[in-house]
């Protein structure tokens, strides 16, 4: 196989899934004991508008993760419930169509997020579109004999101050171009996503946040279906 001429580099929630999602740790939410969603609430309400400003030091980024995965151990989440719940996870309407496109064309997919490798991974099982994905650099949860989690292995932690590093580190697994990475994203946390701003596509369902994504990204759609950023891939792709 001839080697690729570019690199593609997704975020997951809110990209891959509608931003009326939020994100998959509130489909975890669904497999959590009540007893723990109160202090789950009050942890995710101090971070989350930080996080989409892009605003988190790394020190809020990281104690964010740990504690949550915490709470996970706490409450005897197990990889089971994890898949279970995942089911209900619904990507964007022209996701699937657009990885196969990529795929049958031989360029690397690859998710970047700040979140669960397991969580990520069951999502696309249950959309028939984990084949599809080369990579997925993510949190990954360490899980016992019995399918408990019990932590968080700490080798391969994806924060938005990090996108960029692991998006170089995908590109050079496959001797491409920095400048030949293009990275889809939908908030300030996908600021470092990629390489190149040009490079760089946002996607979102509202004016404001279109506004705010323009500083960072070099184009921008406002949409809930996944056609626009087809479009914008293809348009990259067949420059040449």
């Amino acid at each position: 196989m001839n080697k690729p001429k570019w690199v593609v580099v997704f975020d997951f929630d809110g990209t891959l899934t509608s931003k009326n999602l939020v994100s998959l740790f509130d489909v975890i939410d669904r497999a959590m004991p009540e007893e723990h969603m109160v202090q789950l609430k009050l942890m995710r309400d101090k971070y989350i508008k930080k996080a989409h400003a892009g605003l988190l030091t790394k020190n809020e980024e990281s104690s964010w993760f740990f504690e949550t995965v915490d709470l996970y151990v706490r409450a005897g989440l197990s990889i089971s419930k994890i898949e279970e719940v995942m089911h209900l996870v619904r990507l964007r309407n022209g996701v699937v169509e657009c990885l196969k496109w990529l795929k049958c064309r031989h360029i690397p997919v690859a998710i970047i997020s700040y979140g669960v490798a397991q969580f990520i991974e069951a999502a696309l099982k249950s959309n028939d579109a984990l084949h599809l994905v080369s990579r997925i650099y993510a949190g990954k949860l360490i899980i016992d004999s019995i399918g408990l989690v019990k932590g968080l292995n700490t080798e391969y932690l994806v924060f938005p101050s990090n996108k960029g590093a692991y998006s170089r580190r995908f590109s050079e697994s496959f001797s491409v171009s920095y400048r030949r990475i293009l990275a889809v994203g939908d908030s300030g946390s996908d600021a470092k996503l990629g390489y190149l701003k040009e490079n760089r596509f946002g996607i979102t369902n509202n004016e404001v946040e279109a506004e705010k994504l323009k500083n960072c990204m070099g184009g921008v759609v406002i949409t809930e279906n996944f056609e626009p950023v087809s479009r914008w891939l293809a348009e990259k792709i067949n420059l040449e």
